[in-house]
């Protein structure tokens, strides 16, 4: 028996795509495939992102370059076409945010109790002190669907269910909770020309990107029910470790967003790039009638 399982949102999520995906990731320690590329540059500059908002209370104005480029370096971001994109998303993102009129008390909060865990990527205020507690994220581009579900969301919810710990860290009204912010910053790609300087690649970009902000009433979220959600999740996952409960596999599953799943060769028993020694390919041109040998007769022989 081992300590208490604290399940955050993305552990939450991936239990629910694929029980022995999440199972390999957090209960065995299982090694990635060797053929998976861990190095997801579009993870690292949402990252960087975050980073620089959270030095900044997500006023660019206030912010240095030295904090700027430290931030660069600690998310390995090395190339100008990249930190160019990251400056305009914070151009973008903090000319949207002056805008709302908000001020921003506290980034990256845990929030949280002995079953489950979260970071807030931010909490407003506005001038009447009433508050909101913000999510980040970036994306290739904003998907009106996604607006149908942003009141059900199991991170935002479960961040609802915890704001008596925020309230009691700044001193909020527990009354005067709005709602939620979620807040969109499009990643869009641009080649950066080579006799381009840096300020005119981000200005190339600006009008290019666009910063989104959706709210969500307080009394539009259910967070009980997800809070409940993730604690059902919570205890199936304890039982994996504990009481050696199989998890389950779902082979829709192996290929999400077009990348193989990190321990697809567990499941399978090679790797996903090995895949065409294990089966014939013909086309048009090479295909050869289908003709099965018979055992029965081969015994005979």
């Amino acid at each position: 028996m081992g300590d208490k399982i604290r399940m955050s949102n993305s552990s939450f999520n991936q239990m629910n795509s694929c029980e022995m995906r999440y199972a390999h990731r957090k209960i065995f320690g299982t090694k990635v495939d060797s053929d998976i590329d861990t190095d997801k540059p579009h993870f690292k500059i949402g990252s960087c992102f975050h980073e620089i908002l959270e030095h900044c209370l997500h006023n660019y104005d206030d912010s240095d370059i030295d904090t700027t480029y430290a931030c660069f370096e600690s998310h390995n971001i090395d190339s100008d076409q990249d930190r160019g994109l990251i400056l305009a998303m914070v151009r973008k993102y903090s000319e949207l945010h002056k805008k709302s009129g908000l001020t921003v008390i506290g980034c990256e909060d845990e929030v949280g109790d002995d079953y489950t865990i979260g970071f807030i990527d931010a909490i407003m205020i506005d001038a009447a002190g009433f508050y909101y507690i913000t999510d980040l994220k970036t994306a290739g581009r904003f998907d009106n669907n996604l607006l149908a579900r942003l009141k059900r969301d199991s991170q935002l919810n479960l961040y609802s269910y915890f704001r008596g710990q925020v309230e009691q860290k700044y001193g909020l009204d527990p009354e005067k909770f709005a709602g939620i912010l979620y807040r969109v910053t499009q990643k869009v790609s641009r080649v950066k020309k080579a006799s381009e300087s840096l300020d005119d690649y981000v200005n190339r970009l600006l009008p290019l990107v666009e910063s989104y902000s959706i709210f969500i009433p307080a009394d539009e979220l259910d967070p009980d029910s997800a809070y409940q959600a993730v604690r059902t999740a919570q205890v199936k996952a304890t039982k994996f470790r504990d009481e050696g409960l199989e998890p389950k596999r779902d082979f829709g599953k192996c290929f999400e967003y077009f990348t193989a799943c990190d321990y697809f060769s567990k499941c399978y028993g090679f790797l996903h790039t090995e895949a065409s020694d294990h089966f014939s390919i013909e086309n048009s041109k090479n295909i050869q009638p289908m003709v099965q040998e018979d055992p029965e007769l081969e015994d005979l022989l």
